[in-house]
């Protein structure tokens, strides 16, 4: 199963086919699209292949055991980079400072689920030259939507992250509700600072190279 989660044609707010929570006019709850990915995917347990805004998941049969074999009660003293529902990051960091076709950029993040997932964030990269100056917004994409309870890794590479032009950069990892977000912006709504689900997460630097 391949998710590419900058095609427009299923991430289209504006089609009808991807939205946020909704009720109906005869007090029907309608599930999120991510929750509903999320629904179908947990049946099942996955391998997982991040790169870019492409996720490759190979279905492995019936799920039988979280991803890790870390007991769910792991994690449980650790503060973490931000907590909302049953959703915690406890971690997030790059491999090496410096970026180039033969050393893409990976970055690695560390989830606890704890009971039901009521969140489901995706994940932003921006990049800045000079602490302020906007160069790129990257997208991963839903983080683990086929995570169940328990804690998950993921290991996302960045070959786009090569294409920029030589120099510094200062990364910032972004987590937002992207169906609501989709769903603001189609209807011409306001509110989009609300889909942010914590403050941006600062990952450091890096230097590519050619």
């Amino acid at each position: 199963m391949l998710i590419d989660y900058r095609e427009s044609a299923t991430f289209d707010p504006g089609a009808g086919f991807y939205h946020p929570t909704m009720k109906t006019v005869d007090g029907r709850i309608i599930p999120s699209s991510d929750r509903l990915l999320h629904d179908f995917l947990k049946k099942a347990a996955w391998t997982v292949d991040e790169q870019d805004e492409l996720t490759l998941l190979r279905n492995l049969g019936s799920r039988r055991m979280p991803v890790t074999s870390e007991q769910s009660s792991s994690g449980d003293d650790e503060t973490g980079v931000f907590s909302i529902g049953a959703t915690r990051l406890l971690s997030i960091g790059t491999t090496g400072e410096t970026v180039s076709r033969s050393r893409p950029l990976e970055v690695h993040l560390r989830w606890k689920f704890h009971g039901e997932r009521d969140v489901f964030p995706w994940m932003l990269l921006r990049l800045s030259r000079d602490e302020k100056a906007t160069v790129a917004v990257l997208v991963k994409g839903l983080c683990a939507p086929e995570a169940t309870e328990g804690i998950y890794t993921e290991n996302w590479r960045v070959l786009t992250a090569v294409g920029l032009l030589p120099g510094d950069y200062s990364l910032e990892a972004l987590f937002v509700d992207n169906s609501k977000r989709a769903w603001f912006e189609s209807t011409g709504g306001a509110g989009g600072e609300s889909t942010l689900l914590s403050a941006p997460v600062s990952l450091g630097h890096i230097k590519v190279e050619q």
